[in-house]
């Protein structure tokens, strides 16, 4: 295992915050976060760049159904998730070249496909803990 501790870098980045569901469809979902000015500038001694992820997982089976990632902090979002799985399980993670901070986690259930598919928001519960 490396250790990065003598060379300025901390062992992980810090998780995204007050990240909830911001629209979805039967079919897409964007999350929005909140991610502190700190921890969008590094103190590291080479400017790393720092990804996004959102995952999402079929909550009663646990399978990774959909995927996205993003360079900028804020919104992700997914637009091809199958119309099968409606409860889902959404991971929100902030990742570098050296290592990946601890999930948060959100529940949402998407709209059934006869519903409005006017984009409302569903259920949405945020915890941490489940998967890291």
């Amino acid at each position: 295992m490396l250790d990065f501790s003598k060379s300025g870098w901390s062992d992980k980045p810090r998780p995204p915050e007050k990240c909830t569901v911001i629209h979805q469809t039967v079919n897409s979902l964007r999350v929005g976060c909140y991610t502190p000015p700190e921890a969008l500038h590094h103190d590291h001694p080479d400017d790393v760049a720092t990804t996004y992820v959102l995952q999402a997982f079929d909550a009663d089976t646990r399978h990774l159904v959909a995927s996205a990632t993003s360079q900028r902090a804020g919104i992700l979002e997914i637009t091809d998730l199958p119309t099968d799985h409606r409860d889902l399980v959404l991971y929100v993670r902030t990742v570098t070249a050296h290592a990946t901070s601890d999930a948060v986690s959100i529940y949402t259930i998407l709209p059934e496909q006869d519903q409005d598919p006017g984009g409302k928001t569903g259920f949405a519960c945020v915890k941490r803990g489940w998967g890291n």
